[in-house]
This record gives C-alpha cells, sequence and structure tokens, in this order.
C-alpha cells in the first residue's frame, strides 16, 4: 500500500493499515513528517515539529506490533496538538511570544497522554491566536 494516499484517509484504515502491518508507523509518521515539510512554509500551520521523536514513537509502536502487543484503537495514526496543549519537554507557547522563555512542560496533557495511551504518534503542535482568544492566526 502507497503510503501518501493513506495520509489522506481517515484515522481508522490509517490504524487498520498499521494493525495489520500494510504499512508502518514509522513510513506513515514518516510521510506526514515529509507533508509538513513541504506545505508549513506556506501554511505556518506548526509551531513546532517533533521529528525525532516522532520517529522514534513510531518505531516503538512498530515493535510493539512485531511483539503481538494490541497497538491501541489509533495504532500509528499522527496527530498534532494545538499550542496550547502540554508536550513533556516542549514549551507551551499557546500562540503568545511572551511564553517562549518559559520553561518547558514536564508531563503531557491528559488529552494527549490518552491519545498517545491509544497508539496515535504527535507530530507537532500547530498555532493558534494568542491564548486562543482571537480568530485568527498568521
Amino acid at each position: 500500500m502507497s503510503v501518501a494516499p493513506l495520509l489522506d484517509s481517515s484515522a481508522t484504515l490509517q490504524a487498520t493499515a498499521v494493525r495489520e502491518r500494510t504499512v508502518t508507523a514509522r513510513a506513515l509518521t514518516a510521510a506526514a513528517l515529509e507533508r509538513i515539510e513541504v506545505r508549513n512554509p506556506t501554511l505556518n500551520a506548526f509551531t513546532a515539529v517533533f521529528a525525532n521523536r516522532a520517529l522514534a514513537e513510531a518505531e516503538r509502536l512498530d515493535q510493539r506490533i512485531a511483539a503481538g502487543v494490541d497497538p491501541g484503537p489509533l495504532a500509528g495514526v499522527p496527530i498534532a496538538v494545538k499550542n496550547l496543549f502540554d508536550v513533556a519537554a516542549e514549551v507551551t507557547l499557546a500562540g503568545s511570544r511572551i511564553n517562549a522563555d518559559d520553561p518547558p512542560a514536564t508531563v503531557d496533557a491528559t488529552a494527549l497522554a490518552r491519545l498517545k495511551a491509544a497508539g496515535a504518534v504527535c507530530l507537532g503542535a500547530t498555532n493558534m491566536g494568542e491564548y486562543a482568544y482571537d480568530f485568527v492566526t498568521a
């Protein structure tokens, strides 16, 4: 199965392909990261991309699948989180330059932790209006 078209499919189809080993979580993650690299300079959608971390998470997921461990309902599905949610070891900008010098988060936000526990792979943090107060992001 070609990976690129799979990126445009549903999370259910992506997870099924990973779970059934039609595609690896690493290949799906790498394809998504490549798409971000190509499109983000124009879209400005991501404030941070966690390429190395995401690839490592995907590889661990592939190892678990190979070992017969249930990868979870979102096995290998690439996700991004709004930069309002804490990501361990990353600064939570919340759309504000003022927060750039803040210390990094020590743990993932509950929502992210649950998504990752379900097998999702976090690719990065997305841009947003300052403190989620406006409706336009540049």
